[in-house]
């Protein structure tokens, strides 16, 4: 099923697509492990609807972040990190958000907007 889904975004057309994998550090021991090869999931990858190029996949990493010293490993340099194509965190405080926006480096900041955040954004971080 989870290959299934991929196929049919390249069937109508997408040229890309990311294999996300979280880490929430509630949960105990949880590790950043390499990225899932995609061909180790496609023996020969779809071609894009249209075109003639083959699709590209990408590996992406999120997370999920509730204590600042969470955000060390995102700082340090670890080699399992760098080995994905995106980077995305997750934070679950204003100060994180705040921390996420003005000093990691990171791809993505992600935010749930279907449920009510316990912080207010402001305008400064996010022009950042």
């Amino acid at each position: 099923d989870k290959i299934f889904l991929p196929c049919v975004y390249f069937s109508v057309g997408y040229s890309a697509v990311a294999l996300n994998h979280v880490i929430d550090f509630k949960e105990k021991k949880q590790e950043i492990v390499k990225p899932v090869s995609p061909s180790e999931l496609f023996p020969s990858l779809p071609i894009v609807q249209g075109t003639s190029k083959r699709i590209k996949v990408l590996t992406r990493l999120t997370l999920v972040v509730s204590d600042p010293s969470h955000c060390n490993l995102l700082r340090s340099t670890s080699a399992n990190i760098r080995l994905y194509d995106v980077i995305a965190v997750f934070p679950k405080t204003e100060k994180l958000f705040h921390i996420a926006c003005t000093t990691l480096d990171v791809d993505l900041i992600c935010i749930n907007v279907t449920e009510k955040l316990p912080f207010y954004f402001r305008r400064p971080p996010v022009n950042m």
